[in-house]
């Protein structure tokens, strides 16, 4: 079956691709590297001009010939990621990184790096705290708040506490939480210790 080798060449900045195709030059074919997809996808297919450098039986061998020539893969202007004809990934290669390993692979960080990245983050959550952090409700809105579900005091807490180590029947935390007029949830982070820990 004879097909063709083509070389896509991106007008803007003159960046190649080549590669083959089973079939003839005028069946609408385009291409099928990922790379180039995209470059023809963020440029336009008018950016681009075709050339056609082979047509015959010999597609496959005389595209790896062309790549190997120009040593594609390295080739900062070429789109190629391999220099073989047969397509498919190439692990650690992408479009942003092509022909280099990821730079910090096999690195670490020493132990004054880790201090900084560490004390960043921690000052990036602390500035990061809800927009009501440091302020405090007045005693009208605190009273207001009161009418819709109660504030509980420590003694109450207590109280609750011991209740809900000693345990009941079933339903019993649905009748402690309207016992304090608490919503139920109020009451299991009570009881996980996720609220009032220091009572």
């Amino acid at each position: 079956m004879d097909g063709f080798v083509y070389k896509w060449i991106n007008q803007i900045n003159m960046r190649w691709y080549v590669g083959s195709h089973c079939g003839s030059p005028n069946d609408g074919y385009i291409a099928s590297g990922k790379i180039i997809k995209q470059a023809i996808k963020k440029n336009g297919l008018n950016n681009f001009k075709r050339q056609i450098l082979y047509q015959g039986q010999n597609y496959r061998q005389e595209e790896e010939k062309y790549l190997i020539e120009h040593d594609a893969a390295n080739n900062p202007y070429s789109y190629n990621l391999k220099n073989t004809s047969i397509g498919g990934s190439v692990k650690g290669r992408t479009a942003w990184n092509k022909g280099k390993p990821g730079t910090f692979l096999g690195k670490t960080h020493n132990a004054t790096t880790k201090q900084k990245m560490s004390s960043l983050k921690k000052q990036h959550f602390k500035t990061r705290r809800g927009t009501f952090y440091g302020k405090s409700h007045t005693e009208k809105t605190l009273k207001k708040l009161q009418g819709t579900h109660n504030i509980l005091t420590e003694q109450q807490v207590k109280v609750i506490k011991q209740k809900l180590k000693k345990g009941g029947k079933w339903g019993y935390k649905s009748k402690l939480a309207r016992k304090y007029n608490i919503h139920p949830n109020t009451l299991l982070d009570i009881d996980k210790n996720r609220t009032w820990s220091w009572v």
